[in-house]
């Protein structure tokens, strides 16, 4: 038999409690502060045209300018059969094939998220439908679960099971109420879900069995699906009759499981099984068209129609990670045309009276032309006369454009785009390697040319008498060696030279006094995938070496901006890196390509202004486990010029529910006293839009739990549920020995 003191035992137990009570709610006491000044602290909350990147622990307007791409942001992982995509007009949503990883992508901000996983992994037969605030869920791959995703709450619900596994072909549709499913699975089974109800009905079953390639969709009080099984027979189910009917057949065979979407108008499809086909169907014509082909080969994943923007984004699958916007008005996609081939190290990127000439480097003799104005590729030109494979890159100067060939070579190559043929030059000094560059200033007969290889050597070329001439142009200075990752550009007066090889020095060469200055150092250190390109008074330059860093230096006022990111790509963000490129077209745009066997390259348009007239940045949820009530909210700033920034907050005691936002006056929170708080600050451009201003930190002090914290002089419980009354100071003892 166990004796207990529940003096001893209820008093360490109270204790225990109190303490656990006492850290919650009474830690804060009197005047407490939460201060936000750290770049992981600006990152953790929400950037709209306003960035933590250029400066660490400062917030500022994101500069303004756009990037225009092909191939948008990737999720992290590959995407096969049958990942499953949905739109709500704001976001899609993205459940990953063969994984429980659930996914957001905004596409006003081109970025995703991770939202809480799925409660089961994916397989064929995976699909996801919206009601209202919430994601209807079917796993496939031989599985009866059925969930609710409610995105308030980022939370998953269990649901009635399906009456049958579902796989391949499988898949759901809303009518706006209810859910109806095919099973797939080469059956002819069609359910129905209830959701007021959470029960599952049998419907009128198919026509015919439907396997892989089967995808519901729902138009105007009718279903509609693929039958899929490599036929290209198509169905519409009505649902005030309950009846199916075959409608007129698809133009191939479908056999790929992906998802069909509508936009109200028609019906888009992807054939799949590797190939580039794309279809539209009219619901009210019943009739098909052909469209323009996908920029790739696709395979699973599918379609889905976006109203937020009126695009519709088609993911490639086939285990690979793109995604195009498709223009429905223009039947076309959105971006410029993949690279002909892949680049690697040796690939450069020069415009010549309205064309890019792509070389495409990665040890090869390739070499492309790109119509600017047309928007299209050529075939191949006229091959290098030797592999190109080094980090190297060349220049035009009248009627030609000039190349080193590097790789330890002296061979110095012209081409004539007239008569598509190169020519072998004299050749160089000495061999020529890894941060050679060639640049042209706009006027006069000299090439400026650097050695490379970690050396300071600079040459300049006689363009009329094909010869060099080391004396004539002075060497780089010694701490300024150009290595990989070096290049040059030219005003049309000065040369500017960013050294390479993991250094961040930018220096001018004055032509006329054959001398070098050192005039700023760059905001990043150079390697593979640096790049620079001069337009109207202005240098742009991306960092390279995998970063998404592009910057604006101004050389009249020898001031650095840094503008809008370019897009990285994978789960590690990868930025350019070797044989990215960057060419300016002259007209205001830049053109980059990412290099490192990428087809994907991006355009990035100048803005008339540098910074837009506003931007807002809220901040994470706070939690101060407990206010009484708000002292201040205070920030340190710079407001050159008539820039400004003003503050709202909104509190929450549950996470859930918000007051609105709230203007702070002066100091002064009005902002109900509760738990959680968020912060939203608007930061105001100078009104020529030519300045920025600046948050260095924002601080909220407030007052926790005034009252001091007591003990009580007595505690009264039940021995068990229904049971004796007991009070402390009293031995007790329990007949079955059980604490």
């Amino acid at each position: 038999m166990r004796v207990y003191f529940l003096s001893s035992f209820i008093k360490a137990a109270f204790v225990a409690s109190f303490c656990l009570v006492l850290f919650a709610f009474f830690q804060p006491v009197n005047a407490s502060t939460t201060t936000i000044t750290s770049r992981s602290d600006f990152d953790s909350g929400t950037y709209n045209n306003t960035e933590g990147a250029s400066r660490s622990g400062q917030l500022r307007l994101q500069a303004s300018g756009s990037f225009s791409t092909r191939v948008w942001k990737t999720p992290d992982l590959a995407l096969g059969d049958q990942t499953s995509v949905v739109s709500d007009g704001t976001y899609l949503y993205v459940k990953v094939s063969g994984d429980n990883i659930f996914l957001r992508y905004d596409p006003v901000k081109n970025s995703w998220k991770n939202l809480a996983n799925s409660p089961r992994y994916s397989g064929q037969g995976s699909d996801m439908k919206i009601i209202g605030g919430a994601i209807y869920a079917t796993f496939g791959g031989y599985q009866y679960e059925f969930y609710k995703y409610i995105i308030a709450t980022n939370t998953w619900t269990r649901m009635a099971n399906m009456p049958d596994l579902m796989n391949t072909g499988g898949s759901i549709a809303t009518d706006g109420t209810n859910i109806y499913a095919i099973r797939g699975t080469a059956t002819t089974d069609f359910w129905k879900y209830t959701v007021s109800t959470n029960t599952w009905s049998t419907l009128t079953a198919a026509p015919g069995t439907i396997s892989t390639g089967g995808s519901l969709t729902y138009n105007g009080g009718n279903f509609y699906t693929p039958r899929g099984g490599n036929t290209n027979t198509f169905y519409r189910y009505n649902v005030s009759g309950g009846t199916w009917s075959t409608m007129t057949n698809a133009p191939a065979t479908l056999n790929s499981d992906g998802n069909i979407t509508t936009n109200g108008d028609y019906i888009y499809v992807l054939r799949g099984s590797s190939t580039n086909s794309f279809y539209r169907y009219s619901i009210t014509g019943d009739s098909w068209t052909t469209l323009t082909n996908t920029p790739q080969t696709t395979g699973f994943v599918g379609a889905v129609y976006h109203s937020g923007d009126g695009y519709i984004y088609i993911f490639r699958g086939n285990n690979t990670q793109e995604m195009w916007k498709y223009d429905i008005a223009n039947d076309s996609f959105v971006g410029m045309t993949d690279l002909p081939n892949t680049p690697g190290t040796g690939s450069d990127l020069i415009n010549y009276k309205g064309s890019l000439y792509y070389v495409r480097g990665n040890s090869s003799t390739n070499f492309y032309k790109y119509d600017l104005s047309a928007g299209t590729w050529s075939g191949l030109l006229a091959a290098f006369p030797a592999t190109m494979a080094d980090d190297v890159k060349g220049a035009s100067a009248g009627a030609y454009l000039y190349f080193a060939r590097g790789s330890s070579s002296t061979a110095f190559y012209r081409y004539d785009p007239n008569g598509d043929s190169f020519t072998t030059l004299a050749v160089s000094p000495a061999t020529l390697g890894g941060g050679s560059t060639v640049v042209y200033p706009g006027s006069g007969d000299y090439l400026y040319v650097t050695r490379g290889l970690n050396t300071a050597t600079f040459y300049r070329y006689s363009i009329s008498g094909n010869t060099w001439d080391d004396a004539g142009a002075t060497d780089l200075p010694a701490n300024s060696t150009a290595g990989i990752g070096s290049r040059m550009s030219s005003d049309g007066t000065s040369i500017y030279y960013l050294s390479g090889l993991g250094t961040s020095r930018l220096l001018k060469y004055n032509i006329a006094g054959n001398s070098w200055t050192w005039i700023n150092n760059v905001p990043f250190s150079t390697y593979y995938g640096t790049d620079m390109s001069y337009y109207n008074g202005k240098l742009y330059i991306q960092a390279g070496y995998y970063k998404q860093d592009f910057w604006e230096y101004n050389v009249s006022t020898n001031v650095w901006r840094r503008l809008p990111d370019l897009q990285s790509n994978f789960a590690y963000d990868q930025g350019p890196y070797n044989g990215a490129a960057l060419a300016s077209d002259g007209g205001g745009n830049l053109y980059s390509t990412n290099g490192a066997n990428s087809l994907w390259w991006q355009r990035f348009s100048i803005a008339s202004s540098n910074y837009p007239t506003s931007g807002i940045w809220i901040s994470d949820v706070l939690d101060l486990s407990y206010v009484s009530s708000w002292t201040s909210l205070t920030a340190t700033t710079e407001t050159p010029g008539d820039s400004s920034i003003s503050y709202e907050t909104r509190s929450s005691a549950d996470r859930t529910t918000w007051t609105s936002w709230l203007s702070v006056s002066g100091s002064t929170i009005s902002s109900t006293a509760q738990r959680y708080l968020q912060i939203r600050a608007t930061l105001h451009a100078s009104t020529d839009q030519t300045i920025t201003p600046v948050l260095n930190d924002v601080t909220v002090t407030y007052s926790g739990d005034t009252t001091a914290p007591s003990n009580p002089s007595s505690f009264t419980a039940k021995s068990q549920s229904g049971g004796s009354t007991i009070t402390t100071g009293t031995t007790y003892k329990d007949r079955k020995s059980v604490v």
